[in-house]
């Protein structure tokens, strides 16, 4: 038998759209350098808008470490690059590189 918790359903409800309201990325006002983003590295913003992923991270002893990655697994990976930026230039080259082997243009 199942009871019916009209009350626990509706406050359960207006949690998860509490929830959904808070994590709005509509609430985040971006910079103008922020905005550009995608013009300084369009091929990390097209990978990401419809291809794949991209993980960034700091390894311990190593350096920055950068990837892209697709529903097949790990398509590039540089764990060598000294900081970010150098990071994300090595990533956007490849990518870039990868689009036009495709015949899939970037800008």
């Amino acid at each position: 038998m199942t009871k019916n918790l009209p009350k626990v359903e509706e406050v359960f409800q207006q949690y998860l759209r509490a929830r959904k309201k808070a994590r709005s990325t509509d609430k985040i006002k971006l910079t103008a350098k922020q905005a550009a983003v995608e013009k300084t590295f369009p091929a990390v913003a097209k990978w990401v808008q419809g291809r794949g992923h991209i993980e960034i991270g700091n390894l311990e002893m190593t350096g920055f470490v950068v990837r892209a990655v697709d529903d097949g697994g790990l398509v590039f990976e540089e764990d060598k690059a000294s900081t970010l930026a150098v990071a994300m230039v090595v990533l956007e080259t490849w990518l870039a590189e990868w689009f036009e082997n495709q015949g899939i243009d970037v800008d």
